[in-house]
């Protein structure tokens, strides 16, 4: 019976030196990444951006900011054509009583001269029947 309390005891010391192994692992693993992205980081800084470099960087922003704004206006351009003829084909429809006879002959495709006109009358009378 006494020795039960004893192997309590030396169980929870096992058990908590286990635990503190694990947690200076877990601390160390963490430790050894955050030195890593601080060396990185650190390397980054020292490595000196000459002038020229810095030149060349604002030179090549420059071109494409300028790029950028040519596809920009282009894209609105093409956008607006767009729109603008889709609104066309919409408004083109039969037209309303009463227009003149050269718009109903165009909306149809109806021929202007007079033998014409009688042929075409003629091929849609005979592919109706």
């Amino acid at each position: 019976m006494a020795d039960a309390p004893q192997q309590l005891l030396l169980a929870t010391l096992i058990t908590s030196i286990c635990l503190a192994a694990v947690c200076v692992s877990a601390c160390l693993i963490a430790v050894s990444r955050c030195s890593q992205v601080t060396r990185l980081v650190h390397e980054l800084k020292s490595t000196p951006l000459s002038d020229a470099k810095l030149a060349a960087l604002s030179a090549e922003q420059a071109e494409l900011f300028s790029t950028l704004e040519k596809l920009t206006t282009t894209v609105k351009r093409l956008s607006s054509r767009s729109g603008m003829r889709e609104l066309r084909e919409q408004k083109l429809g039969p037209p309303p009583p009463g227009a003149p006879k050269s718009e109903v002959r165009r909306y149809y495709q109806f021929p202007n001269d007079g033998p014409d006109f009688a042929r075409h009358q003629l091929q849609l009378v005979r592919g109706d029947e």
